[in-house]
């Protein structure tokens, strides 16, 4: 009887905590309460708190000041040339510096988040990971934010010499996920939602 009503507690938790509210500050200042559902290079994808069930709005990161997350945590959006991904890239040097085979050095600043990308790309095996970063062809840093009980984040593929971005991608949530360690869940959706396609 009790192991039942625990069970219940945790999925009534969870379900709450999937609607939590997030807030969008915008440059004029105007607040919005809704629950963001995707950062992309350009765009957050966000859905009213109000009306969970709602459409989907897209707003440009230019008229968004920060978003505050219902964990307390902030993120602001500071878009300096040196930090912002082109329209256009040059995806010829995208490719030989990420070829088949390259020598990959993984930076996440996340505990273990290291650890979890390495495995799945060792399973992966198209590039062999590295821990030396002199040796590296390129540089893939995993970029999270904790957002309880999930996880966002994003890949940034960095040329070493240069130390620049050189291709970002697209961002996503462990929302909906089914591995409880959302850690991990979010860096092997990275790279089965947005860094393998590039490779087919």
């Amino acid at each position: 009887m009790i192991k039942t009503y625990f069970i219940s507690f945790l999925l009534l938790l969870m379900i709450t905590n999937s609607f939590s509210q997030d807030t969008l500050i915008l440059n004029s200042g105007k607040q919005m309460e809704v629950k963001v559902i995707e950062i992309d290079n350009k765009t957050v994808k966000y859905k009213l708190f109000s009306n969970p069930e709602g459409p989907l709005y897209v707003k440009e990161k230019s008229e968004i000041k920060k978003i505050k997350y219902q964990n307390g945590e902030v993120e602001e959006f500071d878009l300096k040339p040196e930090a912002t991904i082109p329209d256009r890239f040059d995806m010829t040097f995208f490719h030989s510096l990420t070829k088949k085979g390259s020598k990959v050095f993984i930076d996440c600043d996340i505990s273990n988040g290291d650890i979890h990308a390495e495995n799945y790309l060792k399973d992966w095996g198209f590039w062999e990971p590295t821990k030396h970063m002199e040796k590296a062809d390129f540089i893939l840093k995993f970029v999270l934010i904790k957002s309880w009980p999930n996880y966002y984040g994003l890949a940034q593929f960095i040329d070493p010499k240069s130390n620049k971005i050189i291709y970002q991608t697209e961002r996503v949530t462990t929302e909906w996920s089914m591995d409880l360690n959302s850690k991990r869940g979010v860096i092997d959706k990275i790279i089965r939602k947005r860094i393998k396609p590039l490779y087919k």
